[in-house]
């Protein structure tokens, strides 16, 4: 394959409007020459907008920041590791026909060099479901390693169409 992403997270509400947060993910990118690229991290956020459509679906516009470790190893052996003070974005948005927009977008500076060893990802994605539990989901992801593989460009596009089951 030539990208494998993987992620895993909880939240747990203190407020209606603060939340803490914890994930961690995974990725491997033949384009990027990335052999692996991690990125554990857990927080505070907040919640600027939300729209609760029923007791199972909820809009929403949030923000968050909390500390954080990258690791990146590309091929050949090279590798690039930090701490982050990590910032994020997400939101959902509930369209017609129980359509789902989903979008994230990561802001990653190392603590001890900001402006030059930063990692930027952006992420939307569309979820159409067609029939229980089947959807077909539509995937655009931009990333920008400021320091990225030898080789390698800075800025990867990607751009995945798909079925996801749903849960």
């Amino acid at each position: 394959p030539r990208e494998t992403f993987m992620l895993i997270r909880g939240e747990y509400d203190f407020t209606p409007r603060i939340y803490g947060f914890a994930s961690a993910d995974a990725e491997y990118d033949g384009i990027e020459r990335l052999s692996i690229r991690t990125v554990p991290k857990a927080g505070a956020g907040y919640v600027i907008w939300s729209e609760d459509l029923d007791a199972k679906r909820q809009n929403f516009l949030k923000a968050e920041v909390g500390p954080g470790w990258v690791y990146q190893r590309y091929f050949g052996g090279e590798d690039n590791d930090y701490f982050t003070v990590a910032f994020g974005a997400l939101a959902a948005y509930y369209l017609p026909y129980d359509s789902k927009f989903d979008w994230r977008f990561d802001y990653l500076p190392a603590v001890d060099d900001w402006a030059n060893n930063y990692l930027l990802r952006n992420a939307a994605s569309l979820t159409v479901p067609m029939f229980d539990p089947i959807a077909a989901k539509l995937t655009v992801v931009d990333e920008y390693n400021n320091l990225p593989a030898a080789g390698a460009a800075h800025n990867s596009l990607y751009i995945t169409v798909g079925f996801s089951l749903l849960w």
